[in-house]
């Protein structure tokens, strides 16, 4: 007996159930023009989003080049520094020959001074470098992605 029900029950809520599915699919279509109107403007937030990102990253890069040689210059500065402080203490030495009680300590102090100078500027400059080298790598990675972007 309720076998014979279902099938009853079933066709007498197809009705129903299609003008349920009719109007879901009336809902669902989107005119065309607007979709591609979205994506359009979509894309071109993405795009001035990455250019915007890749003119930060190339003042971060100049930035950067400036600290390098502003690095280089003070580096060239404090090798003749050191430079001088050890011809200083070579002559030192040389009248500690003539006159054993000459004192040593103050111009190998100096000497010592200018020598960690010299090497805190090589680590900074190496480090720079680096971060150099990271932010060329950076920037190439934005302009590849800007590229595919523009090309979409």
């Amino acid at each position: 007996m309720i076998t014979r029900h279902i099938p009853a029950l079933l066709l007498a809520l197809s009705p129903i159930w299609v003008s349920a599915s009719v109007y879901a699919e009336e809902v669902t279509q989107v005119d065309p023009v607007t979709a591609i109107d979205e994506k359009m403007t979509t894309k071109q937030s993405e795009i001035d989003a990455i250019s915007s990102e890749y003119e930060a990253e190339g003042a971060k890069l100049q930035q950067l080049k400036n600290e390098q040689a502003r690095l280089q210059r003070e580096g060239e500065e404090l090798n003749a520094k050191r430079n001088r402080a050890k011809s200083a203490l070579d002559k030192q030495y040389g009248r500690l020959l003539d006159d054993p009680d000459t004192d040593l300590v103050s111009f190998q102090k100096r000497y010592q001074e200018t020598w960690s100078a010299v090497k805190q500027n090589q680590a900074e400059k190496l480090e720079n470098n680096q971060t150099m080298t990271e932010s060329e790598m950076r920037l190439s990675q934005i302009k590849q992605k800007q590229a595919r972007l523009s090309n979409e």
